[in-house]
């Protein structure tokens, strides 16, 4: 039953506040909470995550995450709860970047990072770095605002840790930022998380059974010099990974790790509007995701995203548990030895607590 399982809503990159797209939301936004609306009534049963993986606003100005409070108690309301009850995980994308306040000696600055550069300066936390993260500052006031939530956010590096348990399991999750050193359209190759802060994320989470990773960018969008490094530190030490900004919708699944690209939900979009819903069930060590596609046809409106090859003819995919041996040894535990799990423990609802950075 989906109420044993642990359900994700994942939704990314609805750039709210899109000028030339102002008189779109009409046919994009509402069918898509009339769409998250009856698979809530379908399964009466509310996300225990919600997770936006980026670009909530336009070009990141004030105003605009005014508009987008209205667009997430929008969703809230779908499952008849009030706004910020259900934690939601927000991580900053390349369009939650004011680039109003970038100057063009910051540009020029980025071109000379190095790994080794990166890590000082955010260690530091000098004069250049927090210049770099204040273009980041609209997006940090308005998610700071969001009421009742759990996590731990970095005042320095902008991202946020936190804990929850779920069937007596513990799940870390970290939003990392991908975007502090973006300015530009063609930046692939030119970002960086940076060792510092990926190190200080998963300590934070290190002894957790269950390790969700979020960022806006794939890791494709980061400079060579750690591209490499943290995809792989990524897929070993995190069971699960999800990400946004190239509007696609993925997901590859394998018995140690599950990555998802969540596609776009925005006003206007060129590119196919999706979304996505995840429930993992951590006592049968089941996964299964189900697509969703925004089509304008018709009147327009939300569907089940067949993939073929990926999904069945509704969207769904059974998917390989991405299980690791610290989990596998966890849940022997909490099926007090038995050594076929069962799905008769106590379900316990998604309880949070704060994880303070190290």
């Amino acid at each position: 039953m989906s109420e044993d399982r642990f359900k994700v809503l994942l939704l990314s990159d609805s750039h709210i506040g899109n000028p030339k797209a102002a008189l779109d939301s009409l046919s994009v936004f509402d069918p898509l909470f009339t769409d998250i609306k009856s698979n809530f009534l379908e399964d009466k049963c509310p996300p225990s995550l919600i997770v936006f993986s980026g670009d909530l606003a336009y070009s990141g100005e004030k105003e605009q995450y005014e508009l987008a409070e209205e667009f997430l108690k929008h969703i809230y309301e779908c499952f008849d709860t009030e706004y910020g009850k259900i934690p939601i995980l927000i991580v900053p994308g390349n369009h939650d970047v004011d680039r109003s306040v970038i100057d063009e000696a910051q540009k020029e600055y980025r071109t000379s990072l190095k790994a080794s550069k990166v890590d000082d300066m955010m260690q530091a936390c000098d004069v250049t770095w927090n210049h770099m993260i204040e273009r980041q500052k609209n997006w940090r006031n308005f998610v700071e605002s969001i009421p009742s939530q759990p996590w731990k956010f970095n005042e320095n590096m902008h991202f946020y840790t936190g804990l929850l348990t779920f069937t007596e399991m513990s799940i870390g999750i970290v939003g990392f930022n991908s975007c502090w050193a973006s300015h530009e359209k063609n930046e692939q190759g030119f970002l960086w998380i940076g060792q510092h802060q990926y190190d200080t994320g998963y300590n934070a989470v290190k002894e957790t059974d269950f390790k969700i990773a979020v960022a806006h960018h794939p890791t494709d969008w980061l400079n060579p010099e750690e591209k490499k490094h943290i995809q792989q530190k990524i897929e070993s030490q995190f069971n699960m990974f999800c990400y946004g900004h190239e509007h696609t919708t993925w997901f590859n699944d394998s018995k140690e790790h599950l990555k998802c690209e969540v596609g776009a939900c925005y006003e206007g979009s060129k590119e196919r509007n999706s979304y996505s819903w995840l429930y993992l069930d951590f006592i049968n060590k089941n996964a299964e995701i189900r697509l969703r596609e925004y089509t304008s046809q018709g009147a327009g409106g939300w569907r089940a995203n067949n993939i073929p090859g990926k999904t069945d003819k509704n969207g769904i995919r059974h998917l390989i548990f991405p299980s690791k041996e610290r989990f596998e040894s966890r849940l022997f535990q909490a099926c007090g030895g038995a050594k076929t799990p069962t799905a008769n423990i106590t379900k316990n609802s998604a309880s949070f607590q704060e994880i303070e950075p190290i």
